[in-house]
């Protein structure tokens, strides 16, 4: 096969392949960056994952119908400038401070409206940039052999696909993992920045000069340094950690913008939820001998903090998190009756058989990233089969205390599905009564458990036979 002039052949690879990384990892990070803003669930994963898949299979369409008229050169050139446009797209839109304003505006607009959140952000964004990466491969095309069609093409498929293999792969197992979620935005435009530079070396330098501006640019602004001075302390694969520190002395840990636990200077040291758990179950439980306790949803690690005596088992799946919390908030390590497990709680309940005196199930602080595993009939029957006779679950989760939303009414019926006899203490904190607020339940397991017992009427009432029974 012989290839057009002008063009080398292990540039067009490299093109393809790193066009299809780049692709792959910029909708991995649109994913992770939108979590803290709106949340996690499958619908908003949905809307990202169709603003990238359909400004891409338009690319493919208008790519193909414009390079019929492209030379090599001409051809080489246009991309020079697609990605220039699209670098700019993605150094705006994925920069962690300019986030903060776009979705600051998109509250003050929508509201909490997560969809047109979304769909704003990812319009914005992602379409356009999309676009004209999707036009890579077929442009590409003119710089490719035409005597043996069907394997260029496979060729150039394979390479692509490759490409987004690795974007996949190594974007979240390696480099989010290892340094960050906004260093790995760093390196996956560095990689699109260096394509520019090949393709435009000697011929462009505009778009060089630009190139090297925009890198500058981001790793100033994207950098450790600068999310630092926002409070943040980790920003990894599973969460945005940052801590904040009032001038009242009060350190507050938040997981993915969301309140996660606090430590205040005061007689209340903690949140009031942790407080009443610590004060009025765990510090009522029966016995002198150390009770086994499992805390699904570690957070700051809190809840039990200042107990010496009982043993805790702390579950959470970001395996960073402990870390984290010695180093920035705690400023100390946990005590030796503490253990942290970064495991997800269903795999580590279907692994595990140990009963518990007591499951704490504290996985509902942020409204936005709420496990949507951990709200279903099947993992509260997990927990409850993990309980010890006698022992207790208690949750904790921020929602309507009137029930005046769907989820506070579904959430109340799927426990009592599997907990019918539950009780549900509402933690106010001198706000409204409408306002949402921590409700706590708590379940007594005392096998054979009675379901509830036929209403009192008027005309059958046997309440004396049942009182004190």
């Amino acid at each position: 096969m012989s290839y057009p002039a002008r063009m080398n052949r292990k540039l067009v690879y490299l093109t393809i392949f790193l066009e299809g990384y780049v692709v792959l990892a910029i909708e991995l990070l649109l994913m992770r960056q939108l979590t803290p803003f709106v949340g996690s669930a499958t619908d908003i994963f949905a809307i990202i994952i169709a603003a990238v898949l359909l400004p891409l299979a338009v690319g493919y369409h208008m790519g193909g119908r414009t390079a019929v008229n492209l030379t090599p050169e001409t051809a080489r050139s246009m991309l020079t400038r697609n990605f220039t446009i699209a670098a700019l797209f993605f150094m705006v839109g994925l920069v962690h401070i300019h986030l903060n304003i776009f979705f600051t505006l998109l509250d003050s607009v929508f509201g909490g409206n997560h969809w047109l959140k979304t769909g704003v952000y990812c319009a914005v964004f992602a379409l356009y940039p999309v676009y004209l990466l999707g036009q890579t491969v077929p442009i590409l095309s003119v710089a490719m052999p035409k005597d043996d069609l069907s394997r260029t093409t496979g060729t150039m498929l394979f390479y692509s696909t490759l490409g987004s293999f690795c974007g996949s792969i190594f974007s979240t197992l390696v480099l989010m993992a290892w340094i960050g979620v906004h260093n790995t935005f760093n390196v996956t435009l560095g990689l699109l920045l260096l394509l520019i530079a090949l393709l435009g070396w000697g011929r462009n330098r505009s778009a060089v000069a630009g190139a090297l501006i925009i890198g500058l640019y981001v790793v100033t602004t994207n950098s450790d340094y600068a999310l630092r001075q926002l409070g943040i302390v980790q920003n990894n694969t599973y969460s945005q950690v940052d801590v904040m520190t009032t001038k009242e002395g009060a350190r507050h840990f938040r997981i993915n913008h969301s309140s996660s636990s606090a430590i205040y200077p005061t007689e209340q040291k903690y949140h009031a939820y942790v407080n009443f758990i610590d004060r009025h179950l765990i510090g009522n439980m029966p016995g002198d001998a150390p009770k086994t306790i499992l805390v699904i949803g570690a957070g700051g690690f809190t809840q039990g903090r200042d107990d010496p005596k009982n043993i805790y088992t702390y579950i959470d799946i970001d395996p960073d998190l402990q870390a984290t919390a010695e180093k920035y908030f705690l400023k100390e390590p946990l005590g030796p009756n503490k253990l942290f497990v970064a495991q997800s709680a269903r795999s580590f309940l279907r692994a595990n058989a140990m009963p518990y005196d007591m499951i704490i199930v504290d996985a509902y602080s942020n409204h936005l990233s709420i496990p949507q595993d951990l709200v279903t009939v099947e993992f509260f029957r997990q927990v409850k089969e993990h309980l010890k006779p006698g022992g207790m679950m208690v949750m904790n989760v921020v929602t309507s205390p009137i029930f005046a939303d769907t989820f506070s009414r579904t959430i109340d019926g799927t426990l009592r599905e599997v907990f019918p006899l539950l009780s549900r203490n509402v933690i106010y904190q001198g706000h409204k009564p409408d306002m949402p607020a921590n409700v706590i339940y708590v379940y007594s397991h005392n096998p054979p458990e009675e379901a509830p017992k036929r209403p009192y009427t008027d005309l059958l009432n046997r309440y004396f036979l049942h009182t004190g029974r």
